[in-house]
């Protein structure tokens, strides 16, 4: 299993490659000689060129937009302006992953040792990102009568809970938010569990390839309670459901095949 610090038991090299941890070393100090560019360096290299382009990020909400994507076409530079919103974690991992691959190729490093080290800190951070939406009073599901339900002040409602009239304002609503910080929250756990648990067995890249079936795995379920999202006339599916089955199962097949083939 190859990933950065945070994984516990491998180091990537100057080189890009991985080399298991000696249990009697530091966390980060790498085994053997010095390496001519220290592990650190090219964590922050990496960041740096990771958050060169957030814009990108918006791709994938661009069309899904309130504005329609012939606003931007027609105002292209409104796709920069992301303090408006509409940075989606989907455009973080298509555009995250380009990002690493240009890096990783530029650096002659390998890939799966970085992507491991990202998947295992991202359930955590997204976990803790989600109670923005909390602050926003954003990211709720349908009304409810449970005890946790959320309450949404009405500039904050959507059609057709912005009608007072059938939706008072003593009505509360599902806070996805917390559903899905808590599954990030587990699902940190389960990695960490993991790695700690199955360290022998563990290949460079498996541990992405468990996020990429957790995390989509939840996600699927919660969309059918979004009450922001687009879905397909007729149907209670949208794009993420696609996308979270296509992740889920080539993840899945990927996991077993490169384990089956080594047993």
């Amino acid at each position: 299993m190859g990933s950065l610090c945070p994984a516990l038991v491998w180091h990537v090299n100057a080189d890009g490659h991985p080399r298991r941890r000696h249990r009697s070393q530091p966390l980060c100090e790498p085994p053997g000689r010095r390496p001519r560019q220290p592990l650190g360096h090219a964590v922050l290299d990496f960041n740096s060129w990771f958050y060169r382009g957030p814009a990108l990020l918006r791709i994938y909400s661009i069309p899904r937009g309130p504005d329609g994507l012939g606003y931007y076409l027609a105002h292209p530079i409104t796709i920069l302006q992301i303090w408006t919103g509409g940075i989606h974690i989907f455009g973080g991992f298509i555009f995250g992953i380009i990002a690493l691959l240009v890096f990783t190729r530029i650096r002659r490093l390998q890939p799966l040792p970085y992507l491991d080290g990202i998947a295992l800190g991202l359930p955590l951070a997204q976990a803790i990102g989600r109670w923005g939406n909390f602050i926003n009073q954003e990211l709720y599901g349908p009304p409810t009568h449970l005890p946790w339900g959320l309450r949404i002040d009405p500039e904050h409602r959507l059609a057709p809970y912005d009608n007072l009239g059938q939706y008072p304002d003593s009505i509360r609503f599902q806070p996805l938010f917390l559903y899905e910080s808590a599954w990030n929250l587990v699902g940190f756990g389960v990695l960490l569990w993991v790695v700690r648990r199955f360290e022998p067995q563990l290949k460079p890249g498996d541990l992405s390839l468990i996020y990429l079936i957790w995390y989509p795995l939840g996600r699927f379920f919660l969309e059918f309670f979004r009450t922001d999202s687009w879905f397909f006339s007729g149907t209670p599916f949208n794009l993420v459901h696609i996308l979270a089955v296509l992740a889920l199962a080539i993840a899945s097949l990927l996991l077993y095949r490169r384990h089956s083939a080594s047993t």
